[in-house]
């Protein structure tokens, strides 16, 4: 083959692989890779011995330029992923006691008859419980962003990553919004769950999957591209995450924001009548009692 390269004649390379293995499909690329630098070595060779100048192959000059630091990049998708894992699953546990104690934790006490022929509409009394629930999840999500931002300020890796957040003051109130929204949905989903229960341990067992469930959108979205998909955000928790990344990367839009919000108020005028109908089924309500 050495000898051969030195004629103009092309030599003729055979990649054998099986393209059932992946592995083996792999390793084709690099292959071709090294190939390539072998064959410009030996073109520059050529003409080197025709007293011609090698520079003259080379059409391209490239040099990489990254658009951020390699540390700073790394801090940012670090606090890309963090940031909306922390806060749904901060928001979830901080709404699941009172959720759990004001329903299911009625019933097994036997409270939940006392409350329910008082002199006041059963809807006053929903509305009340939910409020509730959903300000406790609102002040742990408001919490947790608290002690991120203080946590980041006094964090030089995580300070340089954060920067990659065109305007702050903005990403912190459309999180504050999304915040509300959210723990507004989540309360309304836990309160039904804790309805269908006759005891708090059992509440746990239905809630269990829910609070786990809010993990999974951190494996989607390394599965779907990372340009933007407007349409994505109408799904509740995945649009978190969507949020946080496309904040980072630069490529967000307020119609994005728009459908985020919208789509969590969508799934509350579902839950609530849902609500609201198992709450007037005393039945229901009082479980074993």
């Amino acid at each position: 083959m050495a000898r051969k390269n030195r004629g103009s004649d092309p030599v003729s390379i055979k990649l054998i692989y099986d393209p059932g293995s992946q592995t083996s499909s792999e390793v084709i690329p690099y292959i071709e890779a090294a190939i390539g630098q072998w064959e410009s070595a030996i073109l520059k060779d050529r003409l080197q011995q025709a007293n011609m100048d090698p520079e003259i192959v080379d059409v391209f000059a490239t040099e990489e330029v990254p658009l951020k630091d390699k540390d700073n990049a790394v801090a940012s998708f670090m606090l890309a992923i963090l940031i909306p894992i922390l806060i749904p699953i901060a928001i979830a546990n901080g709404a699941y006691p009172s959720a759990t104690e004001l329903f299911a934790g009625e019933k097994e006490k036997k409270t939940m008859e006392a409350l329910l022929i008082t002199p006041v509409k059963p809807i006053k009394i929903l509305l009340a419980k939910w409020a509730a629930i959903s300000l406790i999840g609102i002040f742990t999500g408001l919490l947790c962003i608290a002690v991120l931002i203080i946590e980041i300020n006094f964090t030089t890796n995580l300070k340089a990553g954060f920067e990659a957040v065109g305007d702050p003051i903005q990403f912190i109130a459309m999180s504050t919004g999304l915040i509300i929204m959210f723990s507004i949905m989540i309360s309304a989903l836990l309160m039904i769950l804790s309805m269908l229960a006759n005891s708090v341990k059992e509440a746990g067992y239905y809630m269990g999957p829910v609070m786990g469930s809010l993990s999974i959108p951190v494996i989607v979205i390394f599965l779907i591209s990372e340009s933007l998909n407007t349409w994505l955000y109408l799904i509740p928790v995945l649009n978190l995450f969507l949020f946080v990344r496309d904040t980072f990367s630069g490529q967000l839009t307020s119609l994005a924001f728009v459908i985020a919000m919208l789509s969590y108020v969508l799934v509350i005028i579902i839950l609530f009548p849902i609500a609201k109908r198992m709450f007037e089924n005393h039945r229901l309500m009082l479980g074993n009692s």
